[in-house]
């Protein structure tokens, strides 16, 4: 089927060898997510999607590390910030 519709699959980028890692370390976080929620339990699709759906935000919101703002102390930077629009503070050099 890939070779009719001539669909070209990039695995991982031979130059950064080390990204392996990174995605094996997002995987294993999403399977232990969902053993701790499913265990052996069959759901429907909605019911997956939702789970999911609260995976995601989990891992998406886990810090990666302290932004200190004078007036309210350190704030995490999480994967979000990335992803939604956040107030830029003023830095001097």
């Amino acid at each position: 089927m890939s070779t009719i519709k001539k669909i070209k699959w990039n695995f991982n980028p031979p130059i950064a060898a080390w990204w392996v890692g990174w995605w094996e370390r997002m995987i294993r976080m999403l399977k232990d997510m969902l053993r701790r929620t499913l265990g052996r339990k069959s759901v429907n699709y909605e019911e997956l999607e939702t789970i999911l759906c609260d995976c995601e935000a989990t891992i998406n919101f886990r810090p990666l590390t302290y932004v200190e703002d004078n007036s309210e102390g350190l704030k995490p930077l999480t994967p979000t910030c990335f992803l939604q629009s956040i107030p830029s503070s003023d830095t001097t050099d």
